[in-house]
């Protein structure tokens, strides 16, 4: 198992794993993956050079009391049915989570629902 930082050429892999994890409509995934989606920004796991898993951090800014912070936050947290279960997606958010401390990003939730 390898995790690191995805590679441009990797996009057609990352967006397969994408369309596969969330019922989303192609025309969001143009919007996303044209205008959102950063190949730096989006950590993967491999298996056997195949990718398994992955999530990206969106760039944000965030205002807090009248500073503003660059941050970011985690997206599209997804793995293929064959790695599910198999700790692929731990060791990805524990990569990503440890990037985010060497950077001393502000960590912060947003519910979803």
């Amino acid at each position: 198992m390898e995790i690191r930082y995805a590679k441009e050429e990797e996009i057609e892999s990352i967006k397969d794993i994408w369309s596969y994890c969330f019922n989303d409509t192609e025309s969001f995934m143009k919007y996303y993956f044209n205008d959102k989606y950063k190949s730096e920004n989006t950590v993967v796991a491999l298996d056997e050079g195949k990718i398994i898993s992955s999530l990206q951090l969106n760039q944000y800014k965030l205002l807090l009391n009248s500073k503003v912070y660059n941050t970011s936050y985690v997206v599209g947290v997804s793995t293929l049915p064959e790695g599910r279960g198999a700790g692929y997606m731990n060791k990805v958010m524990k990569f990503t989570l440890n990037e985010l401390y060497k950077k001393r990003a502000i960590s912060f939730y947003i519910d979803a629902y």
